[in-house]
């Protein structure tokens, strides 16, 4: 016996799976020689047979046949939408129906209930004042409004303003070339006043607490002021915040009488009624506080000028209420 290999004579294939055979071993000879396999072609053949192959033979752990028999495959995310027209009528109608009515009456949509908030925005009310005018004891000072930086807590101010709520309260804590705090405690009985709610914290405005501006006092919390405010005798810069931490919060500044704060700020202090230190030894009573439009504010004679003092050692921020 020979021990030479037999001549084979090797034809080309033109098909995907050779010699004419489909994947379930039948041949197909005619079609592969009438259509030979072009890359579209042969795309289109192995996508034809993939989408007959039952799902576990495709891997998948699914139970449900692939789900793409056309040709080129549709990505999922661009699919067309196969939700019948008959359902989406009805829908469409009603979101349009009222527009219609409404341009058929030549009227506009209903408006939104008024007076309603969103949750846990604080409404802003235009000012209706640029400045106060402060009476006291001891003279009269005047402090311009800075809404455009504060809004919330000139609103808030200017509301204890208009109820006439700083009327007959005291200037109770004064700490000298440090601050001048009052407008809690009413000045017959020594006890705080009746507040409102308190107000967000906006230390962070970009205004310093340098000499004679004018702040919101509060206690450790920082959303905490109501009524309390003080003046500044000297540049305060540990009031101001921190990426840490909270400031305290600058809304206006002492335009006129700075001399009148200035002589607060160096009165005798001590130990008086309910206070333990710190408290003006003679009473010192905040008289009334009105508000003045930027017309009334124009027309009052300008009082001596603010000057700057040296930074004071760092003291404590204003008590708690």
């Amino acid at each position: 016996m020979s021990s030479a290999m037999p001549h084979v004579t090797l034809q080309p294939r033109t098909s995907l799976f050779g010699g004419g055979l489909t994947p379930f071993g039948r041949r197909n000879e005619a079609a592969n020689a009438s259509q030979p396999e072009t890359p579209e072609g042969l795309a289109r053949t192995v996508w034809r047979h993939l989408a007959g192959l039952p799902a576990r033979t495709l891997g998948r752990r699914s139970r449900a046949q692939p789900a793409f028999r056309a040709w080129p495959p549709t990505p999922p995310l661009t699919r067309p939408l196969t939700v019948p027209v008959a359902r989406l009528l009805p829908a469409l109608l009603l979101g349009l129906l009222p527009g219609i009515a409404a341009a058929q009456s030549g009227s506009q949509p209903a408006p939104a209930p008024a007076g309603l908030p969103s949750p846990n925005t604080p409404t802003v009310t235009p000012p209706t004042a640029s400045a106060v005018r402060v009476t006291t004891s001891m003279g009269t000072f005047v402090v311009e409004l800075q809404s455009d930086r504060a809004p919330l807590t000139v609103q808030n101010f200017l509301r204890y303003v208009n109820e006439g709520f700083y009327t007959n309260t005291l200037f109770h804590r004064v700490v000298g070339n440090f601050v001048v705090q009052g407008g809690g405690h009413d000045a017959a009985t020594l006890k705080l006043k009746a507040t409102h709610e308190y107000i967000v914290n906006e230390s962070g405005n970009g205004l310093q607490n340098k000499r004679g501006t004018v702040g919101m006092a509060r206690s450790g919390p920082a959303h905490s002021a109501n009524s309390q405010f003080y003046i500044n005798v000297a540049d305060n810069a540990e009031l101001d915040p921190l990426p840490t931490r909270w400031g305290y919060a600058v809304f206006g500044k002492v335009i006129e009488g700075m001399d009148v704060v200035d002589k607060i700020g160096v009165i005798a202090t001590g130990a008086m009624g309910p206070f333990k230190s710190e408290a003006p030894l003679k009473a010192i009573v905040i008289e009334k506080v009105e508000a003045l439009t930027s017309a009334t504010a124009a027309s009052a004679p300008p009082g001596p000028p603010t000057t700057s003092a040296p930074p004071p050692p760092p003291g404590d921020a204003p008590p708690p209420q």
